[in-house]
């Protein structure tokens, strides 16, 4: 659920964006993967409830209604408190979401059609070729490797990519690449130098121009402007 600014979302072979005071829900062991270009506030809520099946809300962008807004500002509130009885109030207020989640319709059109099998194909081997990716951050990684793991040509792959993603597979490794640079620049432990070569780029400049390239602004300067201090 997202309060504040804009979540992209990777899963099940589809981008999902979450602005302020939508959610997405996500099934049992399905990897996904986020990322946010600015600020943002979100929470995110583990839960099993085996008397009811919520597949029919499973990745799909829902607005929450105002139920559910309240309830999930109760959560923040009771947990910016750190009273004694804290986790038994948020498990209270947790429950009382999952009931209001409960009652949520399928919504026209999204109601839970047998997908063809081919597409479901395509999808799961999306979502593993992503998850490889993920995997495999640290080092160099081509379309044709990353095509040989999941078995398929790499003309297949850049179809699927584009198909679905509605972007190459190397502007997709390459996307995935530079939103975890930022990450590590943000965490002021390593220089320009040690990230671009442990993300496996041939050379700083390489890095540095694609960093520019894609945020705008220089690596080294976005890691000053993340220090404290200078704005």
């Amino acid at each position: 659920y997202v309060e504040k600014g804009v979540l992209e979302n990777y899963c099940g072979g589809q981008k999902f964006t979450l602005h302020p005071n939508q959610f997405l829900i996500f099934g049992t062991n399905q990897w996904h993967m986020q990322y946010a270009d600015q600020e943002v506030r979100f929470l995110t809520v583990s839960f099993s409830w085996e008397d009811h099946d919520f597949s029919h809300l499973f990745n799909r962008v829902i607005s929450a209604p105002t139920e559910i807004q309240r309830s999930i500002q109760s959560l923040y509130q009771e947990y910016d408190q750190n009273l004694p009885e804290r986790d038994e109030v948020l498990h209270a207020i947790s429950k009382l979401l999952l009931l209001q989640l409960r009652r949520l319709p399928g919504g026209a059109g999204t109601g839970k059609k047998p997908s063809p099998a081919s597409e479901r194909s395509h999808r799961t081997l999306l979502d593993k070729a992503m998850q490889i990716v993920s995997e495999r951050i640290y080092g160099k990684l081509s379309v044709s490797d990353l095509a040989a793991l999941v078995n398929v040509s790499t003309s297949q792959l850049t179809v699927l990519f584009r198909d679905y993603l509605g972007m190459s597979p190397a502007k997709y490794i390459t996307h995935i690449r530079l939103e975890e640079s930022k990450n590590l620049l943000s965490q002021e432990k390593m220089s320009v130098g040690e990230i671009a070569e442990m993300l496996g780029y041939a050379s700083v400049q390489h890095y540095s121009k694609q960093f520019r390239d894609w945020f705008g602004i220089s690596p080294s300067s976005f890691a000053s402007r993340k220090t404290p201090g200078n704005g």
